[in-house]
C-alpha cells in the first residue's frame, strides 16, 4: 500500500541534507532544509548521554507532487516525498547522525487515492534510547482493512538497528483481526487472534526466527523485507 518514489539513501540523504540551507523557522532546533517542512517530531536521550536528542519527519513542499485525483478518495493526492532525520544534541548544537529516506510513506498514493496518511493516526516517539516509528494504514473506499505497524530502532555502534516490529491489523466489518510481535535481539516471534471487543482468548504462539539485522539508514519499505515465510515488514 506504499507509494514507490526515488529517494537518496544512507550518505546520500545526509550529505544532501547537510549542504542544504536550513530553514530560519527552526533556528534552535535542528536544521531542515529548505524547500521542506516538518510533518512529525519527536525529542528523547537516544545515546544514553542524558542529553535531548531529536528525530523530525520532513515532507519536500514542491507543488508538481501534489496530484489531482477525480475518482474516490482525496481530491488532491499530495506524494511529496517524506524523510526521517535523527539529531544529537551536542555543546554545539543538533548534529545528525541518522536518515531515513525509504521508510516514511507520502502523506498521499496516486496508486490508491482511498489510503489515508499513514502518518494521521501514527509517528514518531522516543522513550528508553529507543525510537518508534507508527505507521497506520486503513482506506476510505475499497477496503475494511486496518493495519498499523510500528517499528522500534535503538542506537547501536553508530546505527539505529531495528530491535522490534510490531503490526496489529482487523477488519473493521468483523472487529477481528491478528496481533504480531517480532524481537529481533532474542529472535523471537508472537502471533496471537485480535478482536476490538477482547471477544477472542489472546493466546500467543511463539516461534523463533533467524538471525538478521536491519537498519534505520536502509530500510526499504516498498521492497517490503522477508522476515520468515509468513512474515514481512510491510
Amino acid at each position: 500500500m506504499k507509494a514507490a518514489f526515488t529517494l537518496l539513501i544512507a550518505a546520500g540523504v545526509s550529505g544532501l541534507l547537510g549542504s542544504a540551507p536550513a530553514d530560519s523557522r527552526r533556528a534552535a532546533g535542528p536544521p531542515i532544509p529548505a524547500g521542506w517542512k516538518i510533518d512529525a517530531s519527536a525529542d528523547g536521550d537516544l545515546n544514553g548521554d542524558g542529553v535531548t536528542d531529536a528525530a523530525v519527519v520532513i515532507r519536500q513542499v514542491n507543488a508538481g507532487l501534489i496530484v489531482q485525483n477525480a475518482g474516490l478518495g482525496a481530491q488532491e493526492l499530495d506524494t511529496n516525498p517524506r524523510h526521517l532525520l535523527v539529531f544529537a544534541k551536542t555543546a554545539q548544537g543538533f548534529r545528525q547522525i541518522a536518515a531515513a529516506a525509504k521508510l516514511i510513506p507520502p502523506a498521499g498514493s496516486d496508486g490508491n487515492p482511498c489510503l489515508a496518511d499513514p502518518l494521521e493516526e501514527g509517528g514518531i516517539s522516543i522513550a528508553k534510547q529507543v525510537l518508534s516509528v507508527k505507521l497506520h494504514y486503513w482506506q476510505s473506499c475499497g477496503s475494511w482493512g486496518v493495519t498499523s505497524n510500528t517499528y522500534r530502532f535503538k542506537l547501536q555502534t553508530g546505527r539505529f538497528r531495528l530491535i522490534g516490529y510490531d503490526r496489529m491489523e482487523f477488519m473493521r466489518n468483523s472487529g477481528e483481526g491478528e496481533e504480531l510481535s517480532v524481537n529481533f535481539l532474542t529472535r523471537k516471534k508472537s502471533t496471537a487472534p485480535f478482536a476490538i471487543d477482547d471477544s477472542v482468548p489472546k493466546r500467543p504462539r511463539w516461534t523463533r526466527i533467524k538471525p538478521q539485522r536491519f537498519y534505520l539508514d536502509t530500510l526499504d519499505l516498498d521492497a517490503c523485507p522477508k522476515i520468515d515465510a509468513s512474515t514481512y515488514l510491510c
